[in-house]
């Protein structure tokens, strides 16, 4: 048996694609969709049913009560019918992920789910406000049953094709194998429990080495504890302790953390995990650093990682202000690579064989990832340069410094160069406006003198059936 057993008030996936066909494949000489409605009910009365499906009946039955075209019915009711069926089809959609503190715009819920914010929008209007016209309702409701067929009823026949066909996903062995792994690895070394008592006690001496003999030496063994077992992961799976670091945010915030705390990054971060990155070495700050890279140039996951990251909880798309805040960390990253004695069994996954070879990797690297950032390129470039030694060789030398001069200038005039003025802005306006007016001169001038006769142009000429007639009088 796979998985562990739902009880739910149908008896099988089959019974739900009929559902499907009777509530959207009608015509003019066949139309099962009031049969769906009481198949619902009938459902109901066994048991809570999924949303998609209970919110599919009402916004058919109300559809159904429009076309019904009973002339005595007050419009009023209509608009309210239509609108309690869209607030409750919103509501069950997006309350099911409220469960922060605090509440999250259900704007920025709608779009995670790829729902048309104009609901939202439909929803707050009928709370709030005056109702929406019986057209634009009417437009919504067949927008809302389209939306629930892609992204709910297409999905139930998806997943009874694959239970009956397994065989044709063709990385679901693989995505099972790894996240089997990852998961065995994480609960082996007591990964999350370990970082969590970490956090807590260094918290407590932020400004304290991480192994001081001030601190308390029973708070000393556990430090001492969970810097072996994070170590022990890392050099089982270093790519799967970075992705943890970054993607379950234990080295940024999330957006939705950033917003509620008004900041766009917080330094203690660094400082509260930067003795730890350095405790457990360079494979580790190798992996961060290739990771952050790829994440800056906005490189996407494929689908095998990004089904893997979901089924370990991993966030698998980092957002702007996410990827801004990882932006920081690499100042501390490129600095610990290069300054670390050179030993090509530390570089595996960049594949060098020299110091040379790792610092042209490091530059390039930064290169392509700060293309559209001179700031950024320069401040980065700046630690390759200080890192730097004869050793490297003229040529390497010498293109490093004439990229940073490059990026130096660039920056620099975007930053000095002041934006045009009111006065300036205007100026130019009507030195444009003087040569418009110039040219049409000209062109007017030329017309007349090779026009010998010149044509009166009247606004209102006169009409010889014209009467005049008071105002109000019948003509």
């Amino acid at each position: 048996m796979k998985g562990t057993p739902v009880v739910t008030a149908f008896r099988s996936n089959e019974e739900l694609a009929e559902l499907k066909k009777w509530f959207y494949d009608f015509d003019d000489t066949r139309d099962h969709r009031k049969c769906a409605i009481g198949k619902v009910k009938a459902l109901l009365t066994r048991g809570r049913l999924p949303h998609g499906i209970e919110a599919t009946s009402i916004l058919t039955s109300v559809l159904l009560r429009d076309d019904a075209d009973d002339r005595n019915e007050d419009s009023n009711v209509i608009q309210l019918a239509y609108t309690m069926a869209l607030i409750r089809f919103v509501n069950g959609l997006l309350d099911p992920f409220q469960q922060s503190n605090y509440a999250i715009p259900m704007q920025l819920l709608a779009k995670q789910l790829n729902l048309p914010t104009f609901f939202v929008e439909l929803r707050h209007m009928g709370t709030h406000e005056a109702l929406p016209s019986l057209d634009t309702l009417r437009i919504a409701t067949k927008d809302a049953l389209t939306w629930l067929y892609d992204n709910y009823w297409c999905q139930i026949e998806n997943k009874s094709e694959r239970d009956v066909d397994s065989a044709t996903d063709v990385y679901a062995e693989v995505v099972t194998f790894r996240v089997t792994y990852n998961e065995r690895l994480i609960n082996a070394f007591s990964v999350y429990e370990n970082l969590k008592t970490f956090k807590r006690l260094r918290k407590d001496n932020l400004e304290k080495p991480i192994f001081s003999d001030n601190n308390k030496e029973q708070d000393m063994s556990k430090v001492r504890k969970c810097v072996n077992d994070l170590a022990e992961v890392c050099k089982s799976d270093s790519d799967l302790l970075a992705d943890l670091l970054i993607r379950k945010y234990y080295l940024i915030y999330s957006q939705e953390k950033l917003k509620t705390k008004g900041i766009k990054y917080n330094p203690l971060l660094e400082k509260l995990y930067r003795p730890l990155l350095q405790e457990l070495g360079i494979n580790l700050i190798e992996s961060l650093y290739i990771k952050i890279v790829k994440s800056v140039e906005g490189k996407e996951l494929g689908e095998i990682n990004c089904r893997v990251y979901k089924k370990l909880g991993f966030s698998p798309m980092l957002l702007e202000g996410e990827i801004a805040q990882l932006i920081e960390w690499l100042p501390f990253l490129i600095k610990y690579i290069l300054s670390q004695p050179f030993l090509e069994e530390n570089f595996t996954k960049i594949q060098v064989s020299n110091r040379r070879q790792l610092f042209r990797f490091m530059y390039h690297s930064i290169v392509t990832m700060c293309s559209k950032d001179d700031s950024l390129l320069v401040k980065l470039l700046q630690l390759v340069k200080d890192a730097a030694d004869e050793d490297l060789g003229s040529d390497l030398l010498d293109e490093i410094n004439d990229r940073y001069d490059e990026s130096a200038k660039r920056a620099n005039k975007k930053q000095f160069e002041l934006p045009p003025s009111l006065d300036e802005i205007l100026a130019g306006d009507t030195e444009k406006r003087k040569l418009v007016e110039e040219d049409s001169m000209a062109t007017n001038k030329k017309h007349k003198s090779s026009s010998g006769n010149e044509q009166k142009v009247y606004f209102m000429e006169p009409h010889e059936n014209w009467i005049p007639t008071p105002f109000g009088m019948p003509v």
